[in-house]
């Protein structure tokens, strides 16, 4: 699957629709029951390259750290296991208030759910929200928050520095 199909149809998603997806661009086509065995293979590939570090830029982190008093939170469809052990692996997982991980909630991206619930748990009624995926988007703006789209994560730092006119340092 070329980077720009990934992009277009499997950022924000879950992972059974990911392999649904996968599946149907296949040669040959496969079908999701024969591709879901070997997801407990994926999570642990995935484990291994992202607890190796340097997955977050210093430029994101400085960021972090400027916001340090701002309510913050991770807001995803993945797994608890995934992104926790990614935080804590890059030392930022303190940076945040909240965190909304996809097992914990009933409805993922586009519904308003893991929005509203990141909310609730830090004590706000709006929110700015910093998303790459469309489904995360749109369920940004069913929750009331202002949304800003991400291109690369690398686009972060400037993009949220740029929308708070300079309020921080």
């Amino acid at each position: 699957m070329s980077w720009e199909a990934y992009s277009a149809n499997c950022i924000g998603i879950s992972d059974r629709a990911f392999l649904e997806a996968l599946g149907r661009v296949s040669i040959p086509p496969r079908p999701l029951d024969e591709l879901w065995p070997t997801y407990p293979l994926k999570k642990k590939l995935f484990a291994e390259r992202a607890t190796s570090g340097n997955i977050v830029s210093d430029e994101t982190k400085a960021l972090l750290q400027d916001l340090s008093g701002i309510p913050l939170a991770v807001v995803t469809s993945s797994a608890t296991s995934e992104i926790s052990a990614i935080l804590k692996a890059e030392k930022i997982l303190d940076c945040f208030q909240a965190t909304v991980y996809g097992d914990e909630v009933t409805n993922l991206k586009p519904h308003p759910e893991p929005y509203l619930t990141a909310m609730q748990r830090l004590g706000v009624n709006s929110a700015i929200v910093l998303e790459d995926s469309g489904p995360g988007m749109a369920s940004g703006r069913a929750a009331g928050c202002e949304v800003i789209e991400v291109k690369h994560a690398s686009d972060v730092p400037g993009l949220l520095r740029a929308r708070l006119n300079g309020q921080l340092g």
